[in-house]
Order: structure tokens, then sequence, then C-alpha cells
């Protein structure tokens, strides 16, 4: 079972794969987040902490057929009294509206250790797979 804490975020649905925070590439977007105080941080790895509920984007039938594919930066807005998120931008889009709808969808569902995080910005991939 994946722990909210340290996940790699893959979800294979038939010949396509879905990944949330993949590991680095040149042009890659990456997670950053402000904490409580304030001080920005640049997240490495695969880790996201003080993130206790997380959701998976919807790689939907319809956006895997038409091949729509896509990295996208999303902004979550984080109360620092109870953990969840309150709003959700896009930072950069995947070029497809209906997969940022599903990230954003699903990102507003995520939920936070309270006092930890004001913004974290967040990297979601939607990619067929090779298989």
């Amino acid at each position: 079972m994946l722990s909210p804490r340290h996940f790699s975020l893959v979800a294979a649905v038939a010949a396509s794969t879905l990944l949330l925070y993949p590991s680095l590439h040149a042009q890659q977007v990456v997670a950053t987040a402000i904490d409580a105080t304030g001080k920005p941080h640049h997240l490495e790895g695969r880790e996201f902490p003080g993130l206790q509920h997380f959701v998976m984007p919807v790689y939907s039938h319809g956006d895997r057929l038409t091949r729509r594919q896509g990295t996208g930066l999303f902004r979550l807005y984080i109360d620092l009294k109870t953990g969840f998120v309150t709003q959700v931008a896009v930072v950069k889009s995947t070029g497809w509206w209906s997969v940022d709808t599903s990230a954003v969808n699903a990102l507003r569902k995520w939920r936070w250790k309270p006092g930890t995080w004001k913004e974290v910005n967040v990297p979601v991939q939607f990619a067929m797979g090779s298989h």
C-alpha cells in the first residue's frame, strides 16, 4: 500500500500511466512549496512531507483513446488550520482541459498535516505507456 508521505504514484490504466511527481528530467516541472512561516522549499524525490491523504486523478478512457498527454503544474492553496486544500490553480496546463480538470478535481481532495504548508506546487504527468 502506498504511503501518503512517501510515494511513487503510478497508476497503470490499460496501456497508459498517470504519474504524480515522476523522476526528474531536464525539462520537467518540479514540486515546490511554501511552509507555514512563508519559507519556500524545493521538494526533492517523491516526498511530500505532511501529506496525509491523496487521491489519484482519473485518466479517462476518452483521454487515453485520443492520446491526450501532457505534464502540468498545479498550485494547491492549503488552510493552515485544517490542512484542507481550499483552492487549486493551474500554473502550467497539460494542454488539455479535460486532463487538467481531472487533476484539479483529485488535488482538491488532498489533505495535509495542519500547520505544515500554505502552498504546494504539484507536477502531474499524464502519459501513454509503452506496453
